[in-house]
């Protein structure tokens, strides 16, 4: 028994003082992170690749919605994403265009996240390094008019002894709580 844990720990060891290079996860830069598109139906997103490797990502759109409390994101035609993959060389930049295609008038804001997916390069220099795949999800929003009012509505309620407040947004845009 007691050789068995003599020999785990020298594995562990082992393992641990390996000659291991330092991480190359891609690195990204992503600009904007908000977009609000309040008139047309066009905007852009800067993806700019600082880092040494070439940098793989893959770009998607969703209809993003609440329901029950919790964040839905639904596949949807109404808005689309230019290109849907990129390759950005180092020290490159790469703009992404965001669309809304659809002809229907917007009579409320509309929600969308835009998911940009960093998709790791594998190398066969050396088989202890892990690549990281990073996900970056911005909001995108359609027909915001800071003009239109918050129309929130409250509720206080005691459970069990704690004092549980809600608010719920029935007006056309999102509610920003900067509190």
């Amino acid at each position: 028994m007691a050789l068995r844990h003599i020999t785990l720990l020298t594995v562990c060891l082992m393992l641990v003082l390996l000659p291991v290079r330092p991480s190359e996860a891609a690195a990204l830069r992503v600009a904007p992170l908000l977009v609000d598109v309040r008139k047309g139906a066009t905007s852009t997103i800067e993806l700019q690749n600082p880092g040494s490797d070439v940098t793989n990502v893959q770009i998607r759109i969703f209809k993003w919605v609440q329901k029950d409390g919790k964040r839905q994101l639904l596949k949807t035609r109404d808005v689309v994403a230019s290109p849907p993959f990129a390759k950005i060389r180092p020290g490159k930049r790469n703009t992404i265009r965001v669309v809304r295609l659809s002809r229907r008038p917007l009579g409320a804001e509309e929600s969308y996240r835009l998911l940009i997916d960093e998709i790791p390069v594998r190398k066969k220099t050396n088989r202890f390094q892990v690549g990281i795949a990073l996900r970056y999800s911005l909001p995108v929003f359609f027909g915001s008019r800071p003009d239109q009012p918050d129309l929130l509505k409250w509720t206080v309620v005691q459970k069990n002894g704690e004092t549980i407040v809600t608010a719920k947004n029935n007006g056309p845009r999102r509610f920003v709580w900067l509190g």
